[in-house]
């Protein structure tokens, strides 16, 4: 895509599913290391950004390997709780920067308010809990 197409972002949904094309990858550490090594070096050769997505353990840790976030230069959590009954704080993704090699700034970047009419997300200010008054 980046050679033929001159795309210059890549989004890769899901790691786990790329695996099956590293050669001997059986979805161990070595084969995600493997995987992601040659995605920087596919990067930097073709001057791309890939975006990589991956599911996190509820340690906040990523799924697999820690060769993805050594190797990464950001890592972005994309944070919601699906079942709260609020459907404001339901729909409400917090976007936390892990890490930034480039700027270094870390924490709650943002917060994004998805409209099950539109679609879409927009940016918001952080959803307040409701608080039962006696």
């Amino acid at each position: 895509m980046a050679k033929a197409l001159d795309c210059k972002w890549i989004v890769l949904d899901h790691l786990h599913y790329c695996l099956s094309s590293v050669s001997g990858a059986t979805g161990d550490w070595s084969g995600i290391d493997e995987l992601v090594t040659q995605l920087v070096s596919l990067a930097l050769e073709c001057d791309i950004c890939i975006h990589l997505v991956c599911h996190i353990s509820e340690d906040r840790s990523l799924r697999g390997s820690k060769g993805i976030k050594k190797l990464a230069d950001a890592v972005v959590f994309l944070e919601r709780d699906p079942h709260h009954e609020d459907p404001v704080i339901a729909n409400t993704t917090t976007v936390v920067i892990d890490k930034n090699r480039w700027a270094g700034d870390l924490g709650v970047a943002c917060y994004l308010y998805y409209d099950p009419q539109t679609g879409r997300m927009t940016e918001c200010p952080k959803p307040m809990e409701v608080v039962d008054e006696f």
